[in-house]
């Protein structure tokens, strides 16, 4: 009999600041998690990664609670509550900001269940 493990979310702390870019949006793709930023708003979600502090970026629609964490097993999930919670080793924070630095374009984030698309101009949509 195989036992599944329930999965456990991040922590997302109350105070956590927020940061609005412009045109964010999410979705999935089978099991990963896709981020669409515009290009012209890249630098936030890089300066957010880089920084190792909790921070949510907030779009019209949709708020990304970026948060680092030591756990490399934790993975990004949604509360209807908080919105998406993306935890981030180091290590993921450091290859999410050197491939989003490249520019437009779509990456795969090493180490997590993650995609980010940076599309080209001034919209993500």
């Amino acid at each position: 009999m195989a036992l599944f493990r329930r999965s456990t979310l991040v922590d997302v702390p109350a105070d956590i600041d927020r940061i609005p870019v412009p045109g964010i949006t999410v979705h999935t793709a089978e099991t990963m998690v896709v981020l669409t930023v515009a290009s012209t708003a890249s630098t936030l979600l890089i300066d957010a990664a880089a920084s190792r502090r909790p921070v949510a970026l907030t779009g019209e629609n949709v708020v990304v609670n970026l948060v680092p964490v030591k756990d490399r097993r934790l993975v990004p999930a949604f509360d209807p509550d908080l919105g998406w919670i993306i935890p981030l080793t180091s290590a993921v924070a450091e290859d999410l900001a050197r491939q989003v630095a490249g520019g437009p374009g779509g990456y795969e984030i090493e180490g997590l269940n993650l995609g980010v698309v940076v599309a080209d101009g001034d919209s993500a949509a």
